[in-house]
């Protein structure tokens, strides 16, 4: 016979075993997909993020690989707006470590994320984007990372520098995956010798 008190263990029982069942299933395929966010890229001090910078030859193998940490140091404000200013932290693969501030200071406005230097402003990533953006290649884009971790991302093709190739002044481009309210998750830079990848590790 069962009596009211086993029917309750059988019920806590059951929604323990559901709620194990459901963290194992989220543990096993995470997916990172923050759009309601209204920041793209989350300023706030003491956020940071750790990077694996990998380099590849023209046949596809790694090259050299080296670590990079940035994070948000400190905020400011400038003309009645708050920045943020960010460290980046670099780990040779001999382990040589240095660390540097940037040059800019950054923020998250109505137009998206936007960084300062001097006195001139310049939206980096559109945030929300509209149709027609040229700066945006996709969107909704899911990429896995080595770490397992499933991101929705936003794909941005901003202009890097340029290189003499062929006798001709080439532009590069670097191609950032943004998740928003995570960062930067992947970046990649190319050119006819070497492909440059960052991916984010946590």
């Amino acid at each position: 016979m069962i009596t009211s008190r086993s029917k309750h263990i059988i019920i806590l029982s059951f929604l323990v075993a559901i709620l194990f069942a459901t963290m194992n299933c989220n543990k096993s395929n995470p997916v990172a997909n923050n759009y309601a966010s209204g920041e793209i890229i989350p300023l706030k001090v003491g956020n940071t993020w750790v990077w694996q910078i990998s380099n590849y030859d023209t046949s596809g193998a790694i090259s050299s690989t080296t670590f990079d940490s940035v994070w948000v140091s400190q905020d400011t404000i400038v003309d009645g707006q708050k920045f943020f200013l960010l460290w980046e932290q670099y780990k040779q693969s001999d382990g040589t470590i240095s660390q540097l501030a940037s040059s800019f200071f950054a923020r998250n406005s109505s137009s998206g994320f936007s960084r300062r230097d001097g006195s001139q402003e310049t939206v980096i990533y559109n945030y929300p984007y509209k149709n027609g953006d040229s700066t945006v290649i996709g969107s909704n884009v899911s990429i896995t990372l080595t770490s397992g971790t499933t991101y929705i991302c936003i794909v941005y093709q901003t202009p890097a520098g340029s290189y003499f190739a062929n006798g001709r002044l080439q532009t590069l481009f670097e191609k950032s995956y943004i998740c928003p309210n995570i960062g930067i998750v992947k970046k990649e830079i190319a050119n006819s010798i070497w492909v440059l990848t960052r991916s984010i590790l946590y």
